[in-house]
């Protein structure tokens, strides 16, 4: 029995810092690109400085040019392992270091997908690659975490995240009157809602009956992803966790701000209210949340 030809993917820091959000959309067009290859992941290189990688992982000393499952337990980016079904992630301190030694290797990302993808910058915080796999050869994303799925039954669950952010990227941040009255007037009281992330959320919305806050309920990141995409929709503001409902099947609402990254925007999806490869009830809204609109969105996708 031969061996697949295997995949060395990389991610240069200096390019792009790796956040969550970014890091769903590289796996999710990691996985849907080898899949279309027939090959395999054989390794992940982080490339970036020591002062860099120490800072994305917490890892204060790094003492080796490798990464196990041990050093990130309990960190989000070990989510790399079991995605990828990966042993190690390398790290490289220079790209120049990494290319001379991966030369005659298959790389992800790599010059001739970019291209196609009409990608000038940086090729890991853009859906350019998942939409170009989609509309070339219709692949649909398909993030797969390959975690243990959990069940709700027969119970309507809808996955919220309110971003809060503090600092940084505070446009999107969430309007909590508008989801208080939303949630406590507006919605079905049969709908279970389940907070996500460990975002700040006012306890007049986390003691409300129908509301669960999976943070507080002790799940780790990775879990409350895959809640995401076994939920029956996702409403919310454009965030990390926001990626994986993209990335998935699931209905969905998510709004930003019309001002934050408006020029990012418009080369993401134009004028649109969707990427080119969502599906039904699958929608960006340049627009700030309403009862009104949220209250539209849901009598749309409850059943």
């Amino acid at each position: 029995m031969g061996f697949k030809a295997t995949i060395s993917a990389f991610w240069e820091i200096e390019k792009e810092p790796v956040r969550l959000g970014s890091l769903c959309i590289f796996i999710s067009n990691l996985q849907c690109y080898a899949k279309l290859s027939g090959l395999c992941v054989g390794q992940l290189a982080l490339i970036g400085s020591n002062a860099e990688i120490s800072n994305l992982t917490g890892i204060k000393e790094l003492k080796k040019d490798l990464l196990l499952r041990q050093d990130l337990e309990g960190h989000w980016l070990g989510i790399l392992f079991d995605a990828l079904e990966l042993d190690c992630i390398c790290t490289y301190e220079s790209s120049e270091d990494f290319f001379s030694k991966h030369q005659q290797q298959i790389l992800f990302p790599n010059l001739e997908i970019c291209k196609a993808a009409n990608i000038t910058g940086s090729p890991y915080n853009t859906t350019r690659i998942t939409s170009l796999l989609h509309k070339e050869y219709g692949e649909a994303p398909h993030l797969d975490l390959k975690q243990n799925k959990p069940s709700f039954g027969n119970k309507f669950t809808v996955c919220v995240h309110l971003k809060n952010a503090s600092q940084g990227d505070t446009e999107s941040n969430a309007n909590f009157s508008t989801w208080k009255e939303f949630i406590s007037l507006k919605a079905p009281l049969d709908i279970q809602f389940l907070l996500i992330g460990s975002d700040t959320v006012p306890e007049d919305i986390k003691s409300l009956p129908n509301v669960i806050s999976l943070h507080d309920e002790g799940l780790s990141i990775v879990d409350q992803l895959t809640c995401i995409q076994q939920s029956s929709a996702f409403m919310g503001m454009v965030s990390g966790p926001a990626n994986v409902a993209i990335l998935s099947q699931v209905p969905y609402i998510i709004f930003k701000h019309p001002l934050h990254h408006a020029e990012v925007m418009q080369k993401e999806i134009g004028d649109a209210d969707h990427y080119d490869f969502a599906k039904q009830n699958q929608h960006i809204v340049r627009k700030h949340e309403t009862p009104e609109l949220l209250s539209l969105f849901l009598d749309r996708v409850y059943k």
